[in-house]
């Protein structure tokens, strides 16, 4: 879906047509908001861009995709070039870019990266980069490889929008791609610590809650029957509970699960 700058389209279509700021306005909002949002200080909600652009002889339709501000477009800009150098092995200066960005953070310039989408995209791209040791083939892929600092910002991410996250709950959640890309991140760092058990049991509730979704409920019960069983076996250490775990399961389900192995 296409990304639109929508201070840039009310400024110069505004500006094409000879309406005032006030002319913009007039029983939308305040002359104060076009003002902001011309200067990319603020994002429309849609609603309200929906009837500038309708005043403007625009058609709405034509921009159903994700709006932003000017600022928004920096940060997503920035957030593309890391991942472009990731992408193409360059972690020297995917570091350099990080680092970049944690000195702008005190600056004028650098307040997008304090809160917002700044901010969650900078922990997005700090969580990528220290697990990327795992994922890459090259000679230096140990030199940025740290799973507990991928673990510190992947969480810290996750619980922006989802303050109450624990990992039994995953099949509840409506998670979107970028989110099993972070769980996927959390999942292999746990593996590379002392949370082995916990990467066992996000592994597991990732795919089963995947398979659930697109219809595939065999394969989704099989992961299930995985989660279940391993919980059976460490039973009473780390948090671990067999019964709550089988309870919660048939809970979401409506079923139960047939947990004998055929050997």
């Amino acid at each position: 879906m296409p990304i639109y700058n929508a201070n840039l389209i009310i400024r110069e279509s505004r500006k094409a047509q000879g309406l005032t700021q006030e002319q913009l306005a007039e029983g939308i909002c305040s002359r104060e908001t076009i003002v902001k949002l011309e200067k990319g200080e603020r994002k429309p909600n849609w609603f309200v861009f929906k009837e500038i652009l309708t005043r403007l002889g625009l058609d709405p339709e034509i921009y159903q995709g994700d709006i932003a501000s000017e600022g928004d477009i920096t940060l997503l800009k920035r957030y593309q070039r890391f991942f472009n150098l990731m992408n193409t092995h360059k972690l020297d200066e995917a570091k350099a870019e990080i680092d970049t960005m944690e000195a702008e953070k005190n600056t004028p310039a650098g307040k997008l990266w304090q809160q917002g989408l700044g901010h969650e995209l900078l922990l997005r791209m700090k969580a990528s980069f220290y697990s990327a040791g795992a994922l890459l083939d090259l000679p230096e892929r140990y030199k940025y490889l740290d799973p507990a600092l991928a673990i510190k910002y992947t969480l810290e991410y996750i619980k922006l929008t989802r303050p109450d996250f624990e990992i039994e709950k995953i099949p509840d959640y409506f998670l979107a791609m970028y989110e099993y890309q972070l769980l996927t991140i959390l999942a292999k760092s746990y593996a590379m610590t002392d949370g082995a058990d916990k990467a066992i049991l996000m592994w597991y509730n990732i795919k089963a809650t995947a398979m659930r979704a697109i219809g595939h409920l065999d394969e989704s019960r099989e992961c299930s029957k995985k989660v279940l069983l391993f919980n059976y076996l460490i039973d009473g250490h780390w948090g671990a509970s067999f019964t709550a775990s089988k309870k919660y399961y048939e809970d979401y389900t409506g079923e139960q699960l047939d947990l004998s192995v055929p050997w």
